[in-house]
């Protein structure tokens, strides 16, 4: 066998290896113990529930699922869920435990901002915006949404968001957090939101809070910035995709037509699944 051709057999193996890591759940034995039911399709999905879609059929999932023993001991929140739940889909997930929707939503501002999860509720009259880092942040999420190749992710303006937040500014005792225990708040301000922190036992406060936030919103609607910033986890659309992907790849494996060989899969759905997960790496 010539070099040339054992380069490229193994430069399709490479491949081959590589794809088949989005495409776990859909081989024994998870093909039959993981729920593919796309219930979104007749019920309306929260940010919450497609993100527990989404997770549950990452790569790592099935580390944690078949509680693989070189994970690391302390997982995150929301691995523990996975590790737990992660073959039910999310209609099951939540009846297994009362509190288990509650703890799941919390649980997800410990993904990295490349995944634009915002929880909503934290900080609800301090008005707290940083135009750098959501500059940065537009950059980011843009070249996100252009680029196939990671190459050309523009991860400078995710390392450039990081070392504005990261510094160290006093303003008599008080200084900003690091990145790490204020994981959600960097989230929040690097897809494009606006924080606002209030005393809740002030008197009159509900008025003072309704009066800055609709002050906040019709800044932006004159600076038309609601209509450009990117800030969305675009989570609707992956829901989509997922269910698009699975209806097409499921009938696919189960038949066996004559000659007995697996129809063809459509690549462009699958490329679409894939870049979902690709670039948005996992917390741990």
């Amino acid at each position: 066998m010539s070099a040339k051709r054992k380069t490229a057999e193994s430069k399709h193996k490479k491949v081959r290896v590589e794809a088949e890591k989005y495409l776990w759940h859909l081989r024994p034995p998870w093909m039959e113990r993981f729920d593919h039911g796309h219930w979104w399709k007749k019920d309306k999905a929260t940010q919450d529930a497609a993100m527990w879609e989404v997770l549950r059929r990452h790569p790592q999932a099935e580390k944690l699922l078949c509680k693989d023993q070189t994970l690391n001991a302390n997982l995150f929140e929301l691995e523990l869920h996975i590790k737990e739940n992660g073959h039910r889909a999310w209609p099951e997930a939540i009846q297994t435990d009362i509190k288990f929707a509650k703890y799941w939503g919390k649980s997800l501002g410990s993904l990295p901002p490349q995944w634009g999860v915002v929880k909503h509720g934290m900080f609800d009259v301090d008005q707290i915006q940083d135009r750098k880092i959501q500059e940065l942040g537009r950059r980011f999420n843009d070249s996100l949404q252009r680029y196939q190749s990671p190459e050309k992710i523009d991860h400078d303006a995710l390392r450039s968001a990081y070392r504005i937040w990261n510094a160290t500014h006093k303003e008599g005792n008080m200084s900003v957090p690091d990145l790490d225990s204020n994981v959600g708040a960097f989230n929040a301000l690097f897809n494009g939101c606006v924080l606002v922190g209030f005393d809740p036992t002030k008197p009159g406060i509900a008025e003072m809070v309704e009066k800055t936030v609709r002050g906040i919103i019709n800044e932006a609607k004159r600076g038309h910035e609601i209509g450009n910033t990117a800030r969305k986890s675009y989570w609707e659309a992956w829901l989509d995709v997922i269910a698009q992907f699975e209806d097409s790849e499921i009938p696919r494996i189960l038949s066996r037509l004559p000659p007995r060989k697996i129809p063809i899969r459509n690549d462009q759905l699958f490329a679409r699944y894939r870049r979902s997960y690709k670039n948005r790496p996992w917390p741990s």
